[in-house]
């Protein structure tokens, strides 16, 4: 009871005891271990939950990252940003600094962020993007305090999770990411350029769910130089995926290997609305005639696309996977990538060739 009455007297006058689960070093210790360096993490830390509602499979995703400031120069990383869209809905969001008290070692005033911004998150080269970011500036921030970030994300679509990073572009004091799920729930995961990072691992059973957890200690900073490759080609990180899952009682396949990727991937291209255009038939019969060999149907065909369709990027939802119909592109005259591939598709096919619609990857990812 009167601990109970000690920590209402402490909330009551705007402190608080140390709530990270690490300790938190000396200033002095933390600036000679990390020289040179204006902040760095003591926790970085996710902890997911998979759940079954009704006839989907979503995760709870909660993110914790308590950072704690070294040098003067340390107020850059007073600005944050929490980043959601259809795939991650932002639930909750609670933000503080922790101002250290003088002579009361290990307790800390607590002052809130109360101001939050939310905008579209706009990026070059996109036309339009669901995607949201809501920013926000810690207050009072100087060599020895602690900036907190507390937020929760909703994933509806589990097989849209991002991975788990052990590293940033400040030191990480300790790393860490869990996930529980239910036991009929099959998951599965992957590391990469862990070969020299000590990642520690275990998986433990706890009532009817399974409890996976990865941890790393004393992560340096991460460096990226110029026209250097995305952080995946050499960050430390996990993917985990869910191969299968149990709803409504029965056992639905997810992402466990190619051909279910295969799968979703095709389930887009079931989604396209169907579109007649006379006027996309027309424009194939007159770009083809004269051609001698198919090969010089394909490239009218390719070369027209490419000159008179703008490149225009959507990314709203689930138009990020499933392309508008052909005719709709050509009527138009504007679409992202996968709109003008099908509409080249279509294009082909209407002119006698054969034609297929195909993943290609991309260089940010090494996998």
């Amino acid at each position: 009871m009167r601990l109970i009455t000690l920590l209402l007297v402490l909330a009551a006058a705007g402190l608080a005891p140390a709530r990270a689960q690490q300790a938190v070093p000396p200033l002095a210790e933390a600036q000679h271990q990390y020289p040179g360096q204006q902040a760095a993490y003591v926790t970085l830390r996710e902890d997911l939950t998979v759940e079954i509602r009704h006839d989907s499979v979503q995760v709870l995703a909660r993110h914790q990252h308590d950072m704690l400031h070294l040098g003067t120069q340390s107020a850059a990383y007073a600005f944050d940003q929490v980043h959601s869209g259809s795939f991650s809905k932002l639930l909750k969001l609670e933000a503080h600094t922790l101002v250290p008290v003088p002579g009361a070692e290990g307790k800390y005033k607590t002052l809130r962020v109360t101001d939050f911004t939310q905008r579209a998150d706009t990026r070059d080269g996109v036309f339009y993007d669901d995607t949201r970011k809501t920013t926000f500036s810690f207050p009072a921030v100087a060599p020895g305090t602690r900036t907190v970030t507390d937020y929760t994300i909703r994933h509806p679509d589990a097989r849209f999770l991002l991975p788990f990073y052990f590293g940033s572009y400040v030191p990480v004091r300790h790393a860490e990411v869990t996930i529980t799920a239910p036991k009929s729930v099959q998951l599965n995961y992957k590391l990469f350029n862990a070969e020299k990072l000590p990642i520690s691992f275990t998986k433990r059973e706890q009532g009817g769910s399974v409890v996976y957890r990865w941890a790393a200690d004393n992560l340096p900073a991460a460096t990226h130089d110029e026209d250097a490759p995305e952080v995946a080609y050499y960050l430390p990180h996990v993917v985990f995926y869910i191969e299968q899952a149990t709803v409504a009682g029965r056992p639905q396949q997810l992402l466990g290997g190619v051909p279910q990727l295969y799968t979703m991937y095709a389930d887009f291209v079931k989604r396209i609305q169907p579109h007649d255009s006379p006027a996309l038939k027309h424009r194939v019969d007159s770009l083809v005639a004269g051609a001698a060999t198919p090969e010089e149907r394909a490239r009218r065909i390719y070369y027209w696309v490419q000159d008179h369709v703008r490149y225009i990027a959507f990314e709203q939802g689930m138009r990020g996977f499933v392309p508008h119909a052909a005719g709709l592109v050509y009527e138009r005259r504007y679409g992202d990538c996968k709109d003008m591939a099908n509409l080249t598709t279509e294009m082909l096919r209407l002119a006698g060739l054969k034609s297929y619609l195909t993943w290609v990857g991309t260089r940010d990812l090494p996998y």
